[in-house]
Parts: C-alpha cells; sequence; structure tokens
C-alpha cells in the first residue's frame, strides 16, 4: 500500500562527520530491529537520523515514514500521530490496531522523532509493531532510552575539537562544522592562524555540541569572532536563534536544557543542580560523598540510580577514565543547574565539595611512593578542575582556610611539578601567601613550596626571598612541625641553580634524614639533588651509587617514577663513556616509564641524551627533531645534560655536538620544538636502533608524516595547504621529501607506504 509523500526533506547545509555512527545506523536497520539514536539535546540526533534515512537506498526510501513526535505532548496521541503520518482513514477502531492491519507484512523503516517526552506512547506503538508487523524496522531519536529489550543504542557525543593521532589532520568534525557554518552566515569568513585558534576555543567551550556550534556561527552576521568568544561566559544567552520556524525547543541552548529539565523527576532535579556545582568530570565516589556530607535529598533513591536516569536522559554524560566512570554536564545544561536554588544551601554544597577534594590531594602525596603513580597522577589530572575550585572556595571562606594546607601544599612535587603546572602552582601559591595569618605553619609550608617552584623557574631573587621569610618563620615554630630536609631541601636546590655544585653536595650530606620503612617523596627528591650536584662536580662515583641507591628503594617499593630518573641518569653517564648501546638500552627504559609521566621535568634532558644517540649514529635530521622537541618541552631550569658536560671538560665534543644541535634552527628542529611532550617522547622511543641491526629507513618527520597521510587521502597539494593552513610551496616540498623516504614514485602508493612505515 503507498505510503502518503513525506513532509521532511534533507536539510540543505552540509552534514559533518559522524560518519561511524550512521554506519551503525545503517547496520542496525534491518527489519525489525529497533535503533535509537541517543543523546542530549542539541548533539544531532535528528539531524543525523535524517541523513541516515537520505543515504538509503532509492527502493528503499520510498518505503520511509517520519513522525515529528514534538508536535505532540501526551503519549496517547502517538498512534494517531502515527496513522495520520501513514495515511490511515480514521475509524472507530484504536488507531494503533488501524496501523498494524495497514502495514501488515510490508517492509517500512519508522522513524520516530524526539520521543523522550512521549515515552510510554513510543514503547506501546513499538511492541505492537514488533508483534504484528515484522518487517516494519523502528529508528527512534530520544534524550532518554526506551528500555525495551533488543533496543539497538547509537550513542551521539559531542564532535572532537581536534583529529585523532594518524588521521593527518589537526581540527576535529567540531571546528569543520564550525567553519562551515561561519562561511554561511559570513561568506567572507576565513580560516587562517588568526582565526583558527579562536574557532578552536570557542568549540571548546560549547562543548563540542553541534547545536551549539552552529548558533554561535550564526552570530557572525552581528558579532565578530573575538565577541562571540567573549559572550560565552553566558553561554545560555549567546546561543539563541530568532528563527520562528523552528521548534522552541531548538531555538536556543536555554530552550533546550529547559525541556530536559522539564522531563527529570524532583531528585533528579536536584542532583542535575547538585553535579552542576563541580567542575569539570567528576567520579561517583566524589559524587556521594559530597551529596551526603551537604545533606542532598535524594528521596528513597540512592544516588547511583539518580546518575544513571540522569546518563540514560542524556544529562550526563559518562566516560570510562583510568578504570572508573567519570562524569560530565555540557556547559549549557550546567549554566541552568546553577540557577536552580532547589537541594542544600550553596555554601554546604562548596564546602563539602572542598573538603572532599582536599582529601583528594592528600592522598596523592602520602600514596605516592608505591604502586599505580601514573594511574594516581592521571586521576590527579582529571580531577584538576575541581582541585582549583575546592582551592578557590577556601580562599573566599576563612573557616575553610586549613584545607588549603591538603589542597595546594601536600601534592606540590606531583600536581605542580611533575604535572607541569608549575607556573599554576606558582599562582596558586602566591594567592594563598596573599590571603594567610603571617605567622603560621601554613604560610611557612607555602614559602618552601614558593621557593622551590620559583627556582625551578631560574627566579633566584624571588626564590631568595621566600626562603629567607619562610628560615624566618620556621624559627618561631616548633620543630615538630617542620619536615625533615626540606629546609636543607630548598638551600641545596638554590645553590644547585646557581652552579654551586660542590656547597650544594656538601649541604645535602650533611643533613640527609634517615630512611624510615617508608622513604617520603622527599627523601627520593633529596637524593635527585645529590645526582644533580655530583653531575656538576664530575663526581661519577657519587652519582652511580646514588643513583643505585634510588633504583633500589624504587624497586623494593614498586614505584617507577623515580626509577625512570635513575635510569635516563645511567643513560647520559653510559653516553659520556662512550657506551652507547648501554645508554640506548637505559634511556629506552626511562621513556617507556616516562610515557606516563609525560611532563617529568627532566624529560626534556632525555630527549637530548636521544638526539646525542642519534648524532652519534649519523641520523643527523632526526637528531635535529629531539633536539627541537627538547628545547620547546623544557619548563624548568633544570639542565642536567649541560650540568653534566660541563662538570666533564674531557668530553669537548660531545659538549660541541649537543651546542650544535640545540643552536640549528633548521627545519626538522622547529618541527620537534613544535611536538607536545607526550608525542615527543613517541619520538625518541621510536628512533631507537632495530635491535636486528639492519639499516634503518629514512624517517618521517612529524609534519611530513602528516602530509603523508593527507596524500593518502587523496588531497592536492593545494587541498593540504589548506588544511595545515601553510603555502602551497611549503606543502609541495613535504609532499616531495615523503614520497622519497618512502620510497615510491607516485601519490597513489602513499597509502600503503605511511601504514608500512
Amino acid at each position: 500500500m503507498p505510503l502518503p509523500e513525506q513532509p521532511w526533506r534533507r536539510p540543505a547545509t552540509r552534514f559533518v562527520g559522524r560518519e561511524v555512527e550512521l554506519s551503525a545506523v545503517r547496520r542496525l536497520l534491518r527489519p525489525g530491529a529497533l535503533v535509537t539514536v541517543h543523546g542530549p539535546g542539541g548533539i544531532g540526533k535528528t539531524r543525523l537520523a535524517m541523513e541516515s534515512v537520505g543515504r538509503l537506498e532509492p527502493g528503499t526510501r520510498s518505503r520511509t515514514a517520519v513522525v515529528q513526535l514534538g508536535e505532540v505532548s501526551q503519549s496517547e496521541l502517538v498512534p494517531a500521530l502515527l496513522a495520520s503520518t501513514l495515511g490511515v482513514n480514521p475509524t472507530t477502531k484504536d488507531p494503533l490496531q488501524l496501523v498494524c492491519e495497514h502495514l501488515g507484512g510490508q517492509s517500512l523503516v519508522l522513524v520516530l522523532d524526539t520521543c523522550e517526552h512521549v515515552a510510554d506512547g513510543v514503547v506501546r506503538v513499538v511492541e505492537e509493531l514488533a508483534r504484528r508487523c515484522p518487517r516494519v524496522a523502528v529508528l527512534t531519536t530520544s534524550r532518554h532510552l526506551l528500555g525495551l529489550p533488543g533496543e539497538a543504542v547509537v550513542d551521539l557525543h559531542s564532535l572532537a575539537v581536534t583529529s585523532p593521532a594518524g588521521t593527518g589532520t589537526v581540527d576535529g568534525d567540531a571546528v569543520v562544522l564550525f567553519l562551515d557554518r561561519a562561511r554561511t552566515a559570513d561568506p567572507t569568513f576565513r580560516a587562517d592562524e588568526t582565526t583558527l585558534p579562536v574557532v578552536r576555543d570557542i568549540c571548546t567551550r560549547v562543548g563540542g555540541i553541534p547545536q551549539a556550534i552552529e548558533l554561535a556561527a550564526a552570530r557572525l552576521r552581528a558579532l565578530t569572532l573575538e565577541q562571540i568568544a567573549d559572550r560565552l561566559a553566558d553561554p545560555l544567552a549567546l546561543l539563541s536563534a530568532p528563527t520562528a520556524h523552528l521548534p522552541p525547543r531548538l531555538r536556543s541552548m536555554r530552550d533546550s536544557a529547559r525541556w530536559s529539565f522539564g522531563l527529570c523527576s524532583p531528585a533528579e532535579r536536584r542532583l542535575w543542580a547538585m553535579v552542576s556545582r563541580f567542575a569539570g568530570s567528576f567520579d561517583l565516589d566524589a559524587l556521594e560523598a559530597v551529596c551526603d556530607d551537604a545533606g542532598l535529598d535524594t528521596g528513597s533513591a540512592p544516588v547511583l540510580d539518580l546518575v544513571q536516569a540522569l546518563t540514560d536522559k542524556s544529562v550526563l554524560v559518562g566516560e570510562p577514565v583510568h578504570g572508573r566512570m567519570r562524569y560530565s554536564l555540557p556547559d549549557p545544561l550546567r549554566s541552568l543547574g546553577r540557577d536552580q536554588d532547589d537541594g542544600p544551601p550553596r555554601d554546604a554544597v562548596a564546602a563539602a565539595h572542598a573538603r572532599w577534594y582536599a582529601g583528594v590531594a592528600r592522598g596523592v602525596e602520602e600514596s605516592w611512593v608505591g604502586p599505580g603513580q601514573s594511574l594516581l597522577l592521571s586521576r590527579a589530572e582529571s580531577d584538576l578542575p575541581n582541585l582549583r575550585q575546592a582551592i578557590d572556595t577556601c580562599l573566599e571562606r576563612a573557616e575553610l582556610t586549613e584545607l588549603l594546607y591538603d589542597l595546594a601544599l601536600m601534592p606540590t612535587s606531583q600536581l605542580w611539578w611533575t604535572a607541569g603546572h608549575v607556573d599554576e602552582g606558582l599562582y596558586w601559591l602566591g594567592r594563598i601567601l596573599r590571603h594567610v595569618d603571617t605567622t603560621s605553619e601554613l604560610r611557612a609550608r607555602a614559602l618552601r613550596n614558593d621557593a622551590t617552584l620559583r627556582l625551578a623557574k631560574g627566579d633566584l631573587v624571588g626564590a631568595g626571598a621566600s626562603t629567607q621569610e619562610a628560615a624566618r618563620l620556621e624559627s618561631t615554630l616548633p620543630p615538630a612541625v617542620v619536615r625533615p630536609g626540606a629546609q636543607t631541601f630548598v638551600r641545596a636546590f638554590g645553590l644547585i641553580i646557581q652552579g654551586e655544585h660542590e656547597q650544594a653536595l656538601d649541604t645535602l650530606l650533611a643533613d640527609l634524614p634517615t630512611i624510615e620503612d617508608r622513604p617520603r617523596p622527599l627523601d627520593f627528591q633529596l637524593r635527585q639533588l645529590i645526582v644533580y650536584a655530583g653531575l656538576g662536580t664530575g663526581d661519577d662515583d657519587r652519582v652511580l651509587s646514588t643513583l643505585a641507591d634510588i633504583e633500589h628503594l624504587s624497586r623494593r617499593h614498586d614505584e617507577e617514577y623515580y626509577l625512570a630518573f635513575a635510569h635516563h641518569l645511567r643513560a647520559l653517564d653510559a653516553l659520556g663513556r662512550g657506551d652507547d648501546d648501554a645508554a640506548t638500552t637505559l634511556l629506552e627504559s626511562a621513556l617507556r616509564i616516562s610515557r606516563s609521566f609525560p611532563h617529568r621535568p627532566e624529560n626534556p634532558d632525555a630527549l637530548q641524551v636521544a638526539a646525542l644517540l642519534a648524532a652519534r649514529r649519523g641520523e643527523r635530521e632526526l637528531a635535529e627533531v629531539l633536539a627541537g622537541a627538547a628545547v620547546g618541552t623544557a619548563y624548568t631550569a633544570v639542565a642536567l645534560t649541560t650540568t653534566y658536560l660541563r662538570g666533564h671538560p674531557q668530553l669537548t665534543d660531545l659538549e660541541e655536538l649537543a651546542a650544535s644541535l640545540t643552536a640549528c634552527r633548521t627545519s626538522a628542529w622547529w618541527q620537534g620544538r613544535r611536538l607536545s611532550p607526550a608525542r615527543a617522547i613517541e619520538e625518541a622511543l621510536d628512533a631507537a636502533p632495530h635491535r636486528s641491526g639492519s639499516p634503518r629507513q629514512a624517517r618521517l618527520t612529524p609534519r611530513e608524516h602528516e602530509v603523508a597521510a593527507l596524500v593518502a587521502k587523496g588531497l592536492t597539494d593545494r587541498e593540504i595547504a589548506e588544511t595545515l593552513v601553510i603555502s602551497v610551496r611549503t606543502a609541495e616540498g613535504h609532499v616531495s621529501r615523503a614520497l622519497a623516504k618512502l620510497g615510491v614514485r607516485s601519490r597513489r602508493e602513499v597509502a600503503t607506504a605511511v601504514r608500512d612505515h
């Protein structure tokens, strides 16, 4: 029986991305199937469903019906709207019975769009169709799962702002979508080195939500790109479109968020308001603890059940990270939640939040020496937005001041140093010092930490002032509150940065605390300073014996972070002795561990060692890449390789080689200079010579690998230049060199060569 002409059509705008999800829908959409495209408001569920239908074979597409359920607000009206859409004439019979009789054994793809507010009616329709019309495939779009047996779910998540590694492109689908819609709003808009960073920032701040991206891009008719970015401080006010033909829930992110809020139970709304007080993502343990501490009324439902409900309703987004599910709230939904007054007082929630994250930060320091360091650091990094918020809370409320010790001071060596946030650490320490009492233990500890981070940045004047004030203050405090070795560490570190290695070594050896049953991070750090000082004095025996102590302690307590330091410095010693094989083996071990600690402050020196080894193997271009990476990833004044070479005047040739690599400024050097710390480590590991002894194939630089991947996709030199925002001449040069290194003569051979390279 023929279907009436459908009132829908594919939108005129370009469809961007979602190829994996489109393939999933096509694969799952078989006769008798139920497929739900699931996700939060504005994520593009309807658009994906329409694109899926539009890509069906013409014969199948003609047997498609789309029911726009946003037109009704009562579940009881769903069957009647379905019957009307299918052209079934009303009678005294139940509309759903008429539909089933009408369809019988016919093939049909039935799209039920926007189901969340009439879910009961949709469930009834789907169950009846499954029983009586086995050749009908149902495709639904919904913010809530239907929860029916056999329901296949295609989850839609935010569009990525950056492309995954190895795809050959820099920007993800979020940026591509913004640029496409921006050119629609303003045909003169151009993507270049000035506009692209702002576009990426906008896409990040709206959470990669397609509707939000499109609404932001549409504002180019009235605002500049920079004005759009500035006004995102209030996303719900900016992200709207005065378009009468759209349903109200699609006209703005505020209306979309309110639509979702109205579909939640009272307890779910209270939890929504609660989670909006978190920053970034959080795990279930944190949420349960804060809810309990703040006294959230969850009714009779456990927090876990409410979290599950909000996840099913596409309010919360869950993602497994490091073995735990972490939840986040898209910014527009967070803004709406913060406007709600239901639930515990805001001050109570903020205090409970600060207490929980103070415990998290304290645990990083207390558990650092032992197994699972990389997991501990990764979780602390994930919690960093909440830690920042907690510090802010404690700075604003005098009764919470003591929590600052746990939040910002105890984990200094991990959170600010190891994770590469030295400048941020100095920022928070500066605020704490302006806030706390001038005679407190908290201030003394903050001054010591401030001095340490200032020394790491080479700020001798600022570090000296903090050290002197700390010493005066500690002289007035009970001896028991001053950590053994803390004063020694700062004093010796300052001497090392000033080049006074002999004096630093004397200071350390005169006051080295005895290690108890379990070493503290400070015990390892003091021994690291002994190595630093020994490098500068040329005392190789002292250096190697201390490295042996560090390695012994590391293995005894199953820790890796300081083990990487020991292997790295032993590699440097082997390099100086001319044992390149031993140096390579030790350095590989250190770098493999450092994959989990890409911001380890000694990593740039490890990259410099890798560069020297590559140069001595005759791989000059690779050495230049690694030398550039060593400079580009350095964020402290610690320079171990330079210190070692200056302490060993007999190694003049090696020192000159290191200096020439650091200063060369070739194109390969600049490519290395732009590498991220994590990518630089991978480059160094890839640089290790083949153990088989077979000759190494000429290596592609990171930029050449990027270009080769684009060639493999079929892009012309001009298209490559536009994608990477470089000149056509530069792109041509990269293509020519990449083809030569890959050993191919035509662009058609590149795809296979890149895969095998």
